[in-house]
């Protein structure tokens, strides 16, 4: 009887690991400071990536002043097992004019963007003007459609960390009309070039789960 409620308990023990997958290990990173598995990707300025401390977590900063740059990674993941994502992050500096809501201010400190199969992508922001709640799109033909939906801004605390848990599947049925593909990747991304001012935004953790 032992014997099988041991095999019960770790079987369970494994499906619950199973169930979770972490996306970002800062502990790890590249010649260049990106995480293990994640790479720099530069459209203006020049990048400035810095290693920080976040207790027992290593968090990776991104420091923009008149750029604009990402981190970003492949992912792999059926959308139906892992239909949550919960990140980690803060805002260190908001660029004080940024506002998605006009193309000549949509900067910000601080991106997550979830890309899925089919070329669609969510990008969840940290504005500094744009009301929480606030959404937008964009497109690159042949390439990405993207939906913007703001989740923090200058009345969250800077240099505070926030946990951030969405469900990817009611996002994307809501904002797209139609049930997702499969999570294919993964950007963190700062912007401050259309200002011309500074931006920093941090990231610690992002985990995939059900």
């Amino acid at each position: 009887m032992y014997r099988c409620v041991l095999v019960v308990a770790l079987f369970v023990a494994s499906s619950a690991a199973a169930a979770t997958i972490e996306a970002l290990d800062g502990s790890k990173l590249n010649s260049d400071g990106s995480p293990a598995e994640w790479r720099i990707k530069v459209k203006s300025g020049t990048p400035k990536v810095v290693k920080m401390s976040d207790g027992n977590t290593t968090a990776i900063c991104l420091d923009s002043v008149d750029s604009s740059f990402s981190l970003q990674r492949d992912m792999d993941l059926d959308i139906n097992k892992y239909p949550f994502v919960t990140f980690r992050w803060r805002a260190d500096v908001l660029p004080p004019k940024g506002d998605l809501r006009n193309s000549s201010t949509d900067d910000q400190a601080a991106q997550m963007v979830v890309a899925f199969g089919g070329r669609y992508a969510i990008d969840y922001i940290w504005d500094t003007n744009a009301p929480i709640g606030t959404e937008g799109e964009f497109s690159v033909p042949l390439v990405v459609t993207a939906k913007i939906l703001v989740v923090a801004n200058k009345t969250n605390k800077l240099k505070e960390w926030m946990e951030v848990t969405r469900n990817l599947k009611d996002d994307f049925r809501r904002l797209f009309g139609k049930d997702p593909g499969d999570i294919s990747g993964l950007r963190f991304q700062v912007n401050s070039q259309h200002t011309s001012s500074r931006a920093e935004g941090c990231i610690s953790r992002i985990t995939f789960h059900d």
